[in-house]
């Protein structure tokens, strides 16, 4: 099934209907053409964003346009970088090469949107927080429960190859209760479920804020090696 952008606007109006939203976040597929061509396809599940910049938030905060850019959120800048170097590395992982660390570094502006426009980001959380950088973890949990119906629909719509749980994992269980971890050296785990009849591989990941770590680079290649260079 063909990605259809005008479905996905209306299962994002279903969400923002049903809710009491004062700044409504819309992500999900940055660019259809680009997403449509990329092999594999990658959906970021994140927790949720806190707008696009320090002025005043509009009602809609339109990531999709925002990360179309590769612009940085002042809030958050390590996101969108982080966001591209993993995308990298797992590009790199499925056509059988491991980056290193410092291939993975000194993002730029060209880099970022060339991987932000070819994947799908979705955060469980469609009310921006403009507070804080502090997750409501009891307003999240409750969120994803409520909308996990027409989530899944979503996802069934972007149909991706791989869903990077960015610190969503336990989250993501709730919609996909079936996932059943799969452990690698570096005591990580993996999951495959099925998403619109297709079998999806499902990384468990630190948020790609912290994709500056040492860390971060390390579980996700273990995640990598075993799925892609191991098998």
């Amino acid at each position: 099934m063909a990605f259809d952008s005008n479905e996905e606007d209306k299962l994002f109006k279903e969400i923002q209907d049903k809710g009491d939203y004062r700044y409504f976040v819309r992500d999900g597929v940055v660019n259809r053409i680009e997403y449509l061509k990329s092999k594999p396809k990658i959906l970021f599940i994140l927790r949720e964003s806190y707008g696009t910049d320090d002025s005043q938030p509009e009602e809609i905060v339109k990531l999709r346009e925002f990360f179309a850019t590769g612009g940085l959120n002042k809030k958050s800048p390590q996101t969108e970088s982080g966001i591209t170097r993993t995308v990298e590395q797992i590009d790199a992982a499925s056509k059988g090469k491991l980056l290193s660390y410092d291939e993975t570094m000194h993002v730029d502006n060209e880099r970022r949107k060339k991987a932000l426009n070819k994947v799908a980001i979705f955060n469980l959380n469609k009310e921006s927080n403009h507070i804080n950088n502090q997750t409501n973890w009891t307003l999240l949990k409750k969120e994803t429960k409520s909308n996990r119906d027409i989530y899944k629909k979503l996802f069934d719509l972007y149909e991706p190859d791989i869903i990077v749980c960015g610190g969503t994992y336990g989250l993501f269980q709730t919609i996909y209760p079936d996932l059943e971890d799969i452990p690698t050296k570096d005591n990580r785990y993996y999951s495959w479920t099925t998403v619109n009849n297709k079998k999806t591989l499902v990384l468990n990941c630190n948020h790609p804020s912290d994709r500056n770590s040492h860390e971060y680079y390390n579980r996700l290649n273990g995640i990598l090696s075993k799925v892609y260079i191991e098998a």
